[in-house]
């Protein structure tokens, strides 16, 4: 995408506008806050795409991740990359099942290039994947039974080493829930906001933080806040936090009062092609 301010784009349109050029319909569009986000929507504006993660932990104790796995996220491994292993918890969520019949992976290879690949299930046995991942960074239901999404608990793990766990999907949610990213090589992701809270029934409170690690680099906490019972979280700093390609991210709980803490969050962000 390239963008000209008005003295550049001379009668492109009224003074005191920015234009895109929006190359699959070889146009140039104002770029105004509303027309630009409803275009990234779309997905019309090349080598942009816009990304919004959802994740949950229903059983926070301490320093974990929020992904619907538990714990800290299990799905950075440092290892070679491995064909990957899909098991439900009920066998209803077969390719013949009234359950989830086929879902769809999208992660990294070994090159940390984009993959994709649909894998039709098996229940509570594994199927495979034919390709070979080195990172998840969701897992989407694409066909079902009578039932319309998954019965079970969809499980994504490395086929071998099975204790890199890379995306849990709960029962009845047809799509991975993780605020956990990897950004491809060639592309850079831009944070343009998060947001978090807390479920419990009870008065209860917890310290979060953006995790941030790059390829080459330690990991690091960016902007600590606080979630309640009573009080959620949403960023709001200006402009974008960039991050580079390779890097790995996510959402971090540092700490909870009271344990068996159930705590959202989201992410949205900008991939854009370097």
């Amino acid at each position: 995408m390239v963008i000209l301010s008005s003295s550049e784009n001379f009668n492109k349109g009224a003074p005191g506008y920015n234009y895109y050029y929006n190359d699959p319909v070889k146009s140039w569009y104002p770029y105004e806050s509303n027309t630009f986000a409803l275009n990234l929507s779309r997905g019309i504006i090349s080598g942009y795409k816009l990304l919004h993660l959802y994740g949950r932990n229903t059983d926070v104790d301490g320093t974990e991740d929020v992904w619907g796995g538990g714990g800290v996220y299990a799905g950075f491994p440092t290892g070679t990359a491995e064909t990957l292993s899909f098991t439900s918890t009920n066998n209803a969520d077969s390719f013949t099942g009234s359950g989830m019949k086929m879902i769809c992976v999208y992660g990294l290879n070994q090159n940390f290039q984009g993959a994709e690949e649909y894998i039709n299930l098996s229940g509570t046995a594994p199927a495979y994947s034919t390709g070979l991942f080195k990172r998840v960074n969701d897992v989407k239901g694409k066909t079902a039974g009578s039932y319309e999404t998954n019965l079970g608990n969809i499980t994504v793990t490395h086929s071998t080493t099975t204790s890199n766990v890379f995306s849990v999907i709960p029962a009845g949610f047809g799509q991975s829930q993780r605020c956990v990213y990897t950004v491809a090589t060639g592309f850079s992701a831009c944070i343009d906001g998060y947001s978090a809270s807390m479920f419990d029934n009870t008065a209860n409170r917890a310290t979060l933080a953006l995790r941030i690690k790059e390829y080459t680099g330690s990991a690091q906490m960016y902007n600590p806040f606080v979630i309640s019972t009573d009080n959620s979280f949403m960023s709001n700093f200006y402009g974008f936090r960039y991050i580079p390609e390779m890097s790995d991210f996510s959402i971090r709980v540092l700490s909870v009062l009271n344990a068996n803490a159930d705590i959202s969050a989201t992410i949205s962000l900008i991939l854009i092609k370097n």
